[in-house]
C-alpha cells in the first residue's frame, strides 16, 4: 500500500480527466488533487478534445465512452498534432470488451484503468505516465 506523502509530485503537472460519469470524473479529480495534480475535466469527448488542445495536459485520462465521441477518438485526433505523446494518455473504462486493451496498445497508449479501479492504482498510473518529469517518491 502507498504512503500518500510519497505520492505526491514535485512541480504541478497537470492531469485532463474525461468522464460522463460526474461521481467518477469527481472522485478521480479529488484524489489527483490530493496528489498535487492540477486537474482539468471533461464531460463529452468534443470538450476533452478542445481542452486537451488548450490546456496541454501531462497526462490524459480518458474514458473509453463518452457522449460525442470515444476516448480513442480523442487520441487519434490528438496524435495529428505534432506535440503530442501518445504514451500520455491512460484509458479508464467499465466496458468488458475485449479489444479495449488491444486497441489501447496500438494506438501507444500508456495503459487502461478498468472500473472500479483502486486510488493507489489510479496514482501509480499518472505517475508512471509522466515518466521521468515525475519525481521519485
Amino acid at each position: 500500500m502507498s504512503n500518500p506523502a510519497n505520492d505526491r509530485v514535485g512541480p504541478r503537472h497537470k492531469v485532463l480527466v474525461a468522464d460522463d460519469d460526474k461521481a467518477m470524473l469527481h472522485a478521480i479529480s479529488v484524489r489527483l488533487e490530493s496528489l498535487g495534480y492540477d486537474v482539468v475535466q471533461a464531460e463529452d469527448a468534443y470538450q476533452a478534445y478542445a481542452l486537451a488542445l488548450q490546456e496541454r495536459p501531462d497526462v490524459l485520462l480518458l474514458d473509453v465512452h463518452l457522449p460525442a465521441g470515444d476516448g480513442f477518438s480523442i487520441q487519434k485526433r490528438l496524435a495529428q498534432s505534432d506535440d503530442f505523446d501518445p504514451a500520455s494518455v491512460i484509458y479508464i473504462t467499465g466496458s468488458v470488451r475485449e479489444d479495449v486493451e488491444p486497441v489501447a496498445r496500438d494506438l501507444e497508449a500508456h495503459g487502461v484503468l478498468f472500473k472500479p479501479f483502486c486510488s493507489a492504482d489510479l496514482a501509480a498510473a499518472v505517475r508512471d505516465a509522466v515518466g521521468p518529469r515525475a519525481p521519485a517518491g
